[in-house]
């Protein structure tokens, strides 16, 4: 291999890898092994069970805080149809249809979840340090599904925007013998992901009625930060929402919906912080199961139930909503599971499937009242005079929740973004309760961090082996165009690029 390379911004020094998998692919890059499906599902396993599996080690019977989730939408058409389109279980009927809308752009590759880590990536990177490959770059590599990929099979369209890439030659077309390769996203450019999965699904299924033409990209990415707790427990989701159809909606509706299964699914309960725009399911007590270690077969978390969040990063949470598996705790019909794709509307606005409001107190639903919020749940269960499940005193069981970002007017062609982040927190000293504390400060750090672009995080490119090159210098830095380097003879080229990634220059080293 060649001399090292110096970039101004960033020094790739990380590792990533690329491997992929039809129609379903998991993640294991940090302390949760989880996965995607091709149509929309997120954290099912491949053989429809609960997936999202914490602090996870091969061969253990390793609890899981998720069953499964998804993305809803809703909206009205400029003539007031409804058109609606949800995920489903897994293993039933699917409304979300794998790959884009024009069914032509992928072919047959269309089912098709792909996934990138650490080290193909980076030996890629570190191969074009010098401006040239002098290696066969992966399959993996070649094969990432990005726009106006002519080694993909069949090549991919230059006007149809794909799978993110950092385009190292900004040209506008992923060209990986020209050193371009996988990203999040343009946003954060300069973040490796310990792993990342990508898929594409869309909404414009025929088998179901009035369904919205949207096209979904959806990524998931995890970062395997040893000295930072909450980022190593924690999974982020991305999904970018394009209009592909040519009438605009109303009261459009971006929803995420969850069936968290905390261990045991007979004993959880949930809430929501309107603040922190985040939704939590924690434990009823201090055991999860009955004694602790028994619930029909699933694995439990004993006598440390943790705390599962939700947080929408860079959107409002507009709606907070609660329903309920009908097999516990007998709730009111209103509030058990939607049938309709009106009833399945109505959830996405912060509504009971029979139209009436969420109403302050009890379990939310008290026709009459005028105490109407969009928000069930919506104080801390620590809070002995709030309203949370606990102090309403309602029986534990299988809540499922939807919650609910939009935009009053969706037009042909606009672009939606929607950043999750999924924590996990576990105290073993903290009860079950306390830990929705624990929980919230979580919740804020990792915000904080997605605020400033994961800056100082495992994740960013100039943050790691920073060390090992506190003998270069470049100065001056901002430069308005001039700019001088200082280094021992340890380069013989380099490429400088400025803080969005873009190269702005490259060169050889003379001594």
């Amino acid at each position: 291999m060649k001399k090292n390379t110096l970039s101004l911004a960033m020094l790739f020094i990380s590792m990533m890898l690329y491997s992929q998998s039809p129609g379903y692919n998991d993640t294991n890059g940090n302390n949760i092994k989880t996965g995607m499906h091709s149509n929309g599902n997120l954290f099912f396993s491949e053989g429809f069970d609960a997936n999202f599996l914490t602090s996870y080690e091969l061969g253990l019977a390793n609890p899981s805080t998720i069953f499964g989730a998804g993305i809803w939408m809703s909206g009205i058409d400029p003539v007031g149809n409804l058109k609606v389109a949800h995920v489903s279980y897994s293993n039933g009927p699917q409304e979300f249809s794998s790959g884009p809308i024009d069914e032509n752009i992928l072919g047959a590759e269309a089912n098709r979840v792909w996934k990138v880590t650490e080290s193909e990536i980076i030996a890629h990177i570190n191969d074009f340090m010098d401006g040239n490959i002098d290696e066969q770059p992966a399959d993996n590599i070649i094969q990432w599904p990005a726009k106006g990929n002519n080694y993909y099979t069949p090549p991919l369209p230059i006007d149809q925007d794909l799978a993110p890439f950092f385009d190292a030659d900004n040209n506008g077309n992923y060209d990986p013998n020209m050193g371009d390769y996988p990203i999040i996203g343009n946003d954060l450019s300069d973040i490796v992901p310990a792993e990342m999965l990508y898929t594409i699904y869309n909404s414009d299924n025929p088998s179901f009625n009035n369904p919205p033409d949207v096209e979904i990209h959806a990524l998931m990415y995890s970062f395997d930060c040893i000295a930072d707790e909450v980022l190593a427990n924690t999974i982020f989701t991305r999904h970018t929402f394009i209009h592909r159809g040519t009438q605009s909606y109303q009261n459009f509706k971006f929803s995420f919906w969850q069936d968290a299964d905390l261990g045991c699914y007979t004993d959880d309960l949930v809430g929501c912080d309107t603040i922190l725009n985040a939704m939590f399911t924690y434990n009823e007590d201090e055991l999860d199961g009955e004694n602790g270690t028994s619930c029909f077969g699933t694995n439990t978390y004993g006598d440390n139930p943790p705390v599962h969040s939700t947080v929408f990063l860079n959107q409002k949470m507009e709606s907070f909503y609660v329903y309920y598996n009908p097999a516990f705790g007998n709730p009111p019909i209103a509030a058990q599971n939607p049938d309709s794709e009106f009833e399945h509307y109505q959830n996405m606005n912060g509504i009971f499937r029979d139209g009436t409001p969420i109403t302050i107190g009890g379990n939310g639903y008290n026709p009459g009242s005028q105490d109407n919020t969009k928000y069930a749940y919506y104080d801390d269960p620590n809070d002995e005079n709030g309203w949370s499940m606990i102090s309403a005193g309602i029986p534990s069981g299988d809540p499922r929740i939807v919650a609910s970002a939009g935009q009053e007017s969706y037009q042909p062609g606009q672009i939606f973004t929607l950043d999750l982040a999924h924590i996990f927190t576990s105290e073993p000293s903290s009860n079950n309760i306390e830990t929705v504390t624990d929980a919230k400060v979580d919740i804020q750090a990792v915000q904080e961090l997605y605020n400033i672009g994961f800056e100082g995080s495992c994740g960013i490119l100039n943050s790691i082996n920073q060390a090992e090159y506190d003998h270069i210098k470049v100065f001056p830095n901002p430069t308005s165009g001039r700019y001088s380097i200082f280094q021992s003879n340890d380069f013989d080229s380099y490429i400088l690029r400025d803080q969005l990634g873009k190269t702005v220059s490259r060169g050889n080293l003379n001594g």
